[in-house]
């Protein structure tokens, strides 16, 4: 019976002593995804400007509870089971930095091919630590809602 108690004390004493680090940890980063995309916009990727024009859509999420430091957003948009690439011909396309814990940044990334249309699609998006690229910081995906029309004159 002594020993039960003892070990039940023990028990007690190591709960109080770890409640307060629980409680000052900082909230796990969350990932959101807006439910629709931007309107179609003509995408050029070469290098020039004077390649062929391509739908593209925008797609934006925010990252809340987001720990200081460098981070590399990747997203990838299906539809129809067709993976679109990324419409962006810059180095460091994705690179984005948190100046303090808890800021919540805007970003957006976009994708292009003449496939796309008005409907849904799933959108799934990973950050990781720019340092040496693990581990996943936070990852979601979600069914979002391309809209018919453009952002063309």
């Amino acid at each position: 019976m002594r020993t039960f108690l003892s070990s039940a004390v023990a028990a007690c004493a190591a709960l109080l002593l770890l409640a307060p680090t629980a409680a000052n940890a900082e909230p796990a980063s969350r990932l959101k995804i807006a439910p629709k995309t931007s309107a179609f916009y003509l995408y050029d990727g070469s290098p020039t400007g004077t390649g062929p024009l391509f739908d593209a859509v925008s797609v934006q999420v925010q990252l809340r509870d987001c720990p200081a430091g460098n981070y590399v957003l990747w997203m990838d948009l299906v539809q129809d089971g067709v993976t679109y690439p990324v419409a962006s011909t810059a180095l460091g396309v994705g690179e984005f930095s948190c100046t303090a814990t808890g800021t919540a940044p805007q970003l957006s990334m976009g994708f292009y091919g003449n496939g796309l249309h008005p409907g849904t699609a799933q959108v799934i998006a990973t950050v990781y630590r720019q340092e040496d690229g693990m581990p996943v910081l936070v990852e979601s995906s979600r069914t979002v809602r391309i809209p018919a029309g453009t952002n063309q004159p």
